[in-house]
């Protein structure tokens, strides 16, 4: 049980809201090594709108807490599913990068609230 609520606990923390996060890991559809997936992901783009080639995702906290361990993340990342580019968001540069992914995180959430209010 308590490797199942570890588990969901760092989904929920890469497909959630940006929040506070420490590290940052870049989804890069354009970089998809696997043929089969570039494929598939090239394939169903164009029937989602509004969607940016490059999306930010926490690194969950159980992995952000120790720079090698999001590191690791990385590596499978842009083996599996593409980018992989870990942004630290303690210095400068990077809390600019989590600023405007959490405004563009946010204006999206509006819009599908409103378009499910619709």
């Amino acid at each position: 049980p308590e490797d199942s609520d570890t588990f969901s606990r760092a989904y929920q923390q890469m497909l959630g809201p940006l929040g506070d996060a420490r590290y940052l890991i870049v989804r890069d559809a354009g970089s998809i090594r696997n043929p089969i997936y570039r494929g598939m992901w090239l394939g169903i783009r164009p029937f989602l709108p509004n969607l940016d080639e490059r999306a930010y995702h926490a690194v969950p906290d159980i992995l952000a807490s120790h720079k090698k361990r999001a590191e690791a993340l990385a590596k499978f990342w842009r083996q599996y599913v593409g980018g992989g580019e870990l942004i630290y968001t303690r210095r400068a540069e990077g809390r600019e990068i989590l600023l405007q992914a959490r405004s563009k995180q946010h204006g999206r959430i509006r819009q599908m609230a409103f378009e499910l209010w619709k």
